[in-house]
């Protein structure tokens, strides 16, 4: 966006907020690739979500197939998960 504000008006000077945490949406897709990578989900997600992640992903480590994602709590979609 910066660039492009560049481009358009190159007097323009762009200045980026990064929001606080709690006001910052987050796709589930980045936080399958954070937690497939190993990275820390733990705030990101609720604790039951993210034991389930643990869960799924052990049982898809065993297996090596890929399994369909169906978090149980009302409010989540299904959604595919990679094999880890």
């Amino acid at each position: 966006m910066a660039l492009m504000n560049r481009h358009l008006e190159p007097t323009l000077e762009t200045v980026f907020m990064m929001p606080a945490e709690q006001y910052t949406y987050l796709s589930s897709r980045l936080i399958k690739e954070v937690f497939s990578l190993g990275g820390e989900v733990a705030g990101l997600v609720p604790s039951t979500v993210e034991q389930w992640m643990r869960q799924e992903a052990s049982v898809t480590a065993v297996g090596s197939v890929k399994s369909e994602v169906r978090p149980r709590q009302h409010g989540y979609r299904s959604h595919s998960v990679s094999p880890m």
